[in-house]
């Protein structure tokens, strides 16, 4: 939000330096006008265009790579648990509280 608030105020602020009579001030404002227009456009849509020609790539495989080297040290809670039966994980409950809370023998 502030920088189209930055552009509307700019290109209000040239339209009065458009309607004098002396040279400097109304070529000051085409100035103004045009550096904030082009740079405007330049900014959405060639910019935009650039970042999305050579940016990171699209494809499945790359992404799978970039979680797997995020994940590289984390345990793989999808991964088949010893003593399962079709890959599905155990089914077991949480400890009570008098296996916690008991003193060791």
């Amino acid at each position: 939000m502030p920088v189209l608030s930055g552009i509307i105020i700019l290109v209000l602020a040239s339209l009065p330096l458009l309607a004098c009579q002396i040279v400097f001030f109304t070529k000051f404002g085409i100035f103004l006008l045009l550096t904030i227009v082009l740079s405007w456009i330049i900014a959405n849509f060639g910019f935009m265009s650039i970042l999305a020609t050579i940016g990171p790539a699209k494809s499945k495989a790359s992404k799978n790579e970039n979680l797997n080297n995020q994940n590289a040290g984390a345990p793989n809670v999808y991964q088949a648990h010893p003593g399962s039966v079709n890959n599905q994980a155990p089914n077991t409950q949480p400890p009570s509280m008098h296996t916690v809370c008991s003193a060791p023998s």
